[in-house]
């Protein structure tokens, strides 16, 4: 029979609500009997000012951590998906038309509080949300050498971008790093950085003081049909393949159409 599949990415870490929230994807699949499916569901981001994170289950990306002030970085929140071979996402890039539908996790938020003392500036920069056919790039909320996390899309992860022209003058990296990849969000293990959502292709870490990006859905199993993701306030399609709708609603439940907040999330629905 016909079975409506449904997946919510997990949502970024992020004190102080930075975390970006992950997405929703829906689709219906004919299945027959005895029928196998595999469910991976996204764990949500971590964050802390007082140790470097691991990565978070199906993809979410680690950070790290730099002493000074009280500053919160994060780590990214993993993908849901559902395939028909086992196996985290990351392990199925040679197996793709085994997966029938993702959704992308949220990138990791920075939180910095301010400080009277020293004039130091309250920075809140959200992690991108995850979901959609690219995920949301993280927050730059602050100007300078620092490099905000670009959201995975269908063929490439995201990596961390500066937009700023001080980073040409600055002795950091100049060439692409934090880069995420197939199923797993960026990870900058050379400077202080909140990691990249997990999702068919991860968000990139953000450098230091910005928001990491979200990780990308994927509906594009020519199984699957009446088929659409919704994601955060994100970039949306109208293409069959990669239909994306925008939204500004999100929810701690598992709520149709609705960004999740938390922990990721799948349901599988008779639909005669």
């Amino acid at each position: 029979g016909v079975y409506k599949l449904e997946t919510w990415g997990a949502q970024g870490g992020g004190y102080s609500g930075s975390g970006g929230y992950g997405g929703y994807s829906v689709g219906n699949v004919e299945l027959n009997t005895k029928s196998i499916l595999y469910i991976s569901s996204g764990e949500s981001g971590k964050s802390s000012y007082q140790k470097s994170l691991d990565g978070t289950f199906n993809g979410g990306g680690t950070s790290e951590y730099q002493s000074g002030f009280v500053r919160y970085f994060s780590s990214g929140g993993g993908a849901t998906h559902i395939a028909t071979k086992s196996g985290l996402l990351s392990t199925l890039s040679n197996s793709i038309s085994s997966i029938l539908i993702v959704s992308g996790g949220g990138g990791g938020g920075y939180y910095q509080e301010y400080n009277p003392d020293i004039k130091l500036d309250l920075i809140n920069s959200k992690g991108g949300s995850g979901g959609g056919y690219i995920g949301t790039n993280g927050v730059m909320s602050y100007q300078g050498s620092r490099r905000k996390g670009l959201g995975g899309r269908q063929t490439s992860g995201g990596y961390a971008l500066c937009d700023d022209t001080t980073c040409s003058n600055n002795s950091w990296p100049r060439d692409k790093y934090g880069i995420a990849g197939f199923g797993y969000g960026g990870i900058n293990s050379i400077l202080p950085s909140s990691g990249g959502g997990g999702g068919f292709y991860g968000g990139g870490s953000s450098n230091h003081v910005q928001g990491a990006g979200g990780g990308s859905g994927y509906i594009g199993n020519t199984s699957l049909t009446n088929k659409v993701m919704y994601c955060y306030e994100c970039e949306e399609s109208n293409d069959t393949s990669t239909k994306t709708i925008s939204t500004t609603c999100m929810n701690e439940s598992p709520v149709e159409n609705c960004a999740k907040e938390g922990n990721g999330y799948a349901r599988i629905v008779y639909n005669p």
